[in-house]
């Protein structure tokens, strides 16, 4: 029997069973009833929580590679800026109009509408749980990124030039595999130790791969930001934190 039905034909009887005399005989009966139901509605919740795992993993996945853009309603008359430190106001989102979150970086959400591509506060932004859990995604974005170029400072990585001996390899490795171990596979890390570079890895990847980079030049767009990361011997090209396309430099 399936389940709606199970739960249908259940409440049918405890139905009919109303306003009757009940003896003590029944207690077993409803007591079983009763438990049937119980069971019912744990799977039923467990299952439901599942749902939402699932649709918040794909949703997290989907903000942090760009392609879900999230709507959010302006609360007052906000100033829109140039870029994410900038004083220089470029226009003026209104009142109660929906703009769509790029990014969020220094407290400041990448907001457009209307053909106006900017910088607004954040506390110009009303928060409901979409753009809570948008915020929450891009902040772990950059603190991890940040994580990354920290290891590499500190390890002193620089561009292409990493430390070659013995003692800093093993150190690097133990590093990257602390780092990736429990979130791919060996294929993935291999590559990273080897200082491979292929379309569709993170800047993070990017950052244990190569080192950090002598110079990062950014600029935005209606797709997010785009990041041009300069190495001696190379370029990547990052569009909201994935490599889109590199090349050497001659």
């Amino acid at each position: 029997m399936k389940i709606p039905a199970l739960i249908f034909g259940l409440i049918i009887t405890a139905h009919l069973a109303s306003g009757q005399e009940l003896r003590d005989a029944d207690l077993k009966h409803w007591e079983l009833k009763k438990k049937q139901l119980t069971n019912l509605k744990e799977a039923y919740q467990d299952s439901l929580n599942r749902i939402d795992d699932a649709i918040k993993e794909i949703t997290s996945r989907q903000i942090r590679e760009g392609t879900r853009k999230v709507l959010a309603k302006i609360r007052s008359r906000a100033r829109v800026y140039k870029d994410s430190e900038s004083q220089e106001v470029i226009g003026y989102f209104e009142p109660n109009t929906y703009v769509m979150l790029i990014s969020y970086e220094d407290f400041r959400y990448l907001a457009e509408f209307g053909g106006l591509l900017g910088y607004v506060k954040d506390v110009d932004i009303q928060k409901d749980k979409e753009v809570k859990h948008f915020t929450e995604i891009m902040e772990a974005k950059e603190k991890t990124l940040k994580s990354a170029m920290t290891d590499a400072y500190v390890a002193g990585w620089k561009g292409d030039k990493a430390e070659r001996d013995i003692q800093s390899q093993k150190q690097r490795e133990s590093l990257i595999k602390e780092k990736f171990g429990s979130r791919y596979g060996t294929e993935v890390i291999s590559k990273i130790i080897n200082r491979e570079i292929w379309v569709g890895m993170s800047d993070e990847m990017a950052v244990y791969s190569l080192g950090k980079p002598i110079k990062i030049i950014t600029t935005i767009n209606r797709q997010g930001s785009k990041e041009d990361w300069q190495f001696e011997a190379m370029t990547l090209s990052f569009q909201n934190g994935l490599l889109k396309e590199f090349k050497t430099v001659k």
